[in-house]
């Protein structure tokens, strides 16, 4: 993903006439990085038509939720248990979909108050 300044860094000079080739050849950019940039009038239109938008695959996974928040927190299952187990449930979407949901998911969902740290000294056996 490409920051401000370097959209900037790469539009001023293709507005005063300077090839795509020189462009990336200058800023140590691939040409269909230059491209891409160059089809979008601002850095917001840019910024917001990005691949990582969840809004398609996240609707598919939304409808786990609640089965997904429970396993999670309650059963403290790891993502590729929770999957498998979606699966059972009629989870019919990609992996990728469902651990950028997850990922989303736990830091929506503070983790550290649901477990606790329990440490003793050295040498000393717990009960």
């Amino acid at each position: 993903m490409i920051r401000v300044d370097e959209w900037a860094s790469i539009k001023i000079p293709w507005e005063k006439g300077h090839s795509i080739k020189k462009i990336s050849k200058i800023l140590k950019l691939i040409r269909n990085t230059v491209r891409k940039v160059l089809r979008y009038k601002s850095f917001k239109e840019y910024a917001g038509n990005k691949k990582n938008d969840l809004s398609k695959s996240r609707s598919n996974v939304s409808k786990f939720h609640e089965l997904i928040l429970k396993m999670l927190v309650k059963d403290r299952f790891i993502g590729s248990r929770i999957l498998i187990e979606l699966s059972k449930a009629g989870y019919s979407g990609s992996k990728t979909a469902f651990y950028d949901y997850l990922a989303k998911l736990k830091d929506e969902v503070n983790l550290s108050k649901i477990s606790q740290r329990y440490e003793t000294d050295p040498g000393v056996l717990t009960p």
